[in-house]
């Protein structure tokens, strides 16, 4: 008991609190120490066998946010793995950095990544597992919320800069955000139909953010990277259904 208050994510923590506190730096964002506490924290709150399930809905709102605020979170947060991402990306064809440097933004590459994963990871606890009670870190049970959620979470999936290692739970937090397992296959095959561009582009139709219409015929390793990013998200997909599906 504690700890239960000594952290907490707060988005206007990221503008108003330069010292970090309640786990978000003005200027570097959730840590990934400040992460994985926090995700401890609310882990063994659900799990907790003493608490009641108002005492601990209290608990989780004092850390968490509401899906509006944490999904704002989510998104700055892999925006900042992206701006990191292709920083690494420039680095390693530039001839005069070394590699000591390259190295240091490799481990920044990582740290944020581990943040963007376990944020995912906090919105996709349900009540399955180890979860002895009917409460879960973030509330999607409302339907405004779910959709709210569930836009984020489609265009993260849609994108093609987002990083490969945020795929799977993306996939999870989608599933999340679903009250069954035929709308949240629904959604899947709208994100697999436009992460495979499966027309050819002298259909001359255009699409945002995709290669069709764009004059320019698709190179064999983008095609395969479409192809790999779908078969990801579809065997991910896969493993949270049931068998009756």
């Amino acid at each position: 008991q504690k700890v239960l208050k000594s952290m907490s994510i707060d988005v206007g923590n990221n503008t108003n609190n330069e010292n970090g506190e309640g786990g978000i730096n003005k200027n570097n964002g959730l840590s990934p120490a400040a992460i994985i506490y926090i995700r401890t924290l609310c882990d063994m709150i659900v799990t907790s066998s003493s608490l009641s399930d108002v005492r601990k809905s209290t608990l989780l709102s004092s850390i968490v946010p509401d899906v509006t605020v944490l999904g704002q979170v989510l998104q700055h947060s892999i925006s900042k793995l992206q701006t990191i991402r292709e920083e690494v990306d420039d680095m390693e064809v530039d001839d005069d950095v070394t590699q000591e440097a390259l190295t240091t933004f490799e481990a920044k590459e990582d740290a944020q990544c581990f943040v963007c994963l376990h944020l995912l990871k906090l919105c996709s606890v349900n009540n399955g597992g180890n979860n002895v009670s009917n409460v879960n870190v973030v509330d999607l049970r409302e339907e405004g919320s779910r959709r709210h959620f569930s836009s984020i979470i489609h265009h993260i999936l849609c994108d093609s800069e987002t990083h490969e290692g945020l795929v799977e739970g993306s996939v999870h937090a989608l599933s999340a955000s679903h009250e069954d397992e035929s709308s949240f296959l629904l959604s899947v095959s709208e994100i697999i139909a436009i992460v495979v561009d499966t027309h050819e582009e002298e259909s001359g139709s255009g699409v945002d953010g995709g290669a069709i219409g764009s004059g320019k015929k698709m190179s064999r390793s983008d095609r395969m990277e479409q192809y790999l990013r779908g078969i990801e998200i579809i065997s991910v997909a896969l493993e949270k259904t049931s068998r009756k599906m």
